[in-house]
């Protein structure tokens, strides 16, 4: 699994610019052009990534039997 520091040297910026272009920092926010560089990077190099995994989670819940779903 890739790390922030993989998607940094990548990309040549910090790993500060990397994680708040992931995490969607607003105190010291980056240009829309630099974190779709990241994001783009980020699933090339198999980062997971918030959203991502939201939707491999109710992917896989909708898939269990419905006498396992949280009521």
């Amino acid at each position: 699994m890739a790390k922030l520091k993989d998607i940094a040297e990548r990309l040549g910026v910090s790993i500060s610019t990397v994680s708040r272009a992931i995490s969607g920092d607003r105190t010291r926010p980056v240009s829309e052009e630099t974190k779709r560089r990241v994001l783009d990077a980020a699933r090339e190099l198999g980062y997971p990534l918030q959203g991502d995994r939201l939707m491999r989670q109710e992917r896989i819940a909708s898939s269990w039997p419905a006498s396992c779903r949280a009521a």
